[in-house]
């Protein structure tokens, strides 16, 4: 929050004794905490805050008077929130780990892991951990639900599955062309996309591939007939997938442009090697 945010009234009631601890750590002196948060300031006066605020600031912290304070506190949070100078001080000696031990809570789990044994969370079965997938996010490196489960799962999904993937190429077929078209290019032409794209981005090549993309699927549509999307110059003689480098055409007429393309790819290549 900035010094021009804090100067903005706030409503009755708004500084508890807590925000006062809070906003006050903001700053190192009295004097930047008037004039920085002056309504903070003001409600820290009343409740009759401000010398314990600012005792620690230009106080020479060693790592017994650092502990004294840090005794006070549960956490690291607590402490740098409501104690900034000890909190900082604590870092500074290299002590501030040592503060708050923290002691890992052993589940019913945990204990069964030390067998090789794991709670499924669907059939709630304990089973060996060779029953369960592996999975990266998962407790142990598993996943939750055992081997069984999920081929049961996945059998009773599978329709609705299946309805799901078939509903969405639908919903955004012209998209998944046109990132196929894209990337089948990416591999033919072995180019970096800045220089593939004649300087442009992936998502800008999307963007002015979607119109080809789309009066192929409207050709394909009105004639019954296979279209493609075809590099006029091809990408192994030097052509870049641009929109002034592409066309429509059905799959007959790209096939009869293929020995025009092989000379090009033939020339070109002949003139790299000079």
């Amino acid at each position: 929050m900035t010094i021009k945010e804090n100067k903005k009234r706030k409503p009755n009631g708004y500084w508890t004794t807590e925000r006062c601890i809070a906003e006050a750590g903001k700053y190192g002196a009295k004097e930047a905490f008037k004039k920085g948060s002056g309504s903070a300031y003001q409600a820290s006066h009343k409740f009759g805050l401000l010398d314990d605020l600012f005792e620690n600031v230009n106080k020479t912290w060693t790592e017994a008077t650092v502990l004294e304070e840090a005794s006070k506190y549960t956490s690291q949070a607590q402490l740098r929130k409501y104690a900034n100078n000890c909190y900082k001080a604590a870092a500074r000696l290299g002590v501030l780990k040592a503060l708050y031990s923290y002691t890992p809570v052993t589940t019913a789990d945990d204990n069964l892991w030390t067998q090789g044994l794991k709670t499924c969370s669907v059939c709630e079965e304990v089973k060996p951990a060779d029953q369960y997938g592996k999975h990266k996010g998962g407790s142990y490196g598993l996943r939750a639900m055992c081997k069984a489960c999920r081929a049961a799962y996945r059998v009773t999904t599978r329709e609705a599955r299946a309805a799901y993937q078939k509903n969405y190429y639908e919903d955004n077929k012209a998209l998944l062309v046109a990132h196929s078209s894209i990337n089948s290019a990416r591999k033919r032409s072995g180019l970096e996309d800045s220089e593939l794209f004649g300087g442009g981005t992936f998502q800008e090549a999307v963007v002015w591939t979607m119109p080809f993309v789309e009066q192929r699927l409207k050709l394909q549509e009105e004639t019954g007939e296979l279209h493609h999307i075809d590099h006029i110059v091809p990408l192994k003689a030097g052509g870049l997938h641009v929109p002034s480098n592409l066309q429509v055409l059905t799959a007959k007429a790209n096939t009869e442009k293929l020995l025009e393309d092989m000379v090009l790819v033939s020339q070109y290549k002949e003139e790299q090697s000079h």
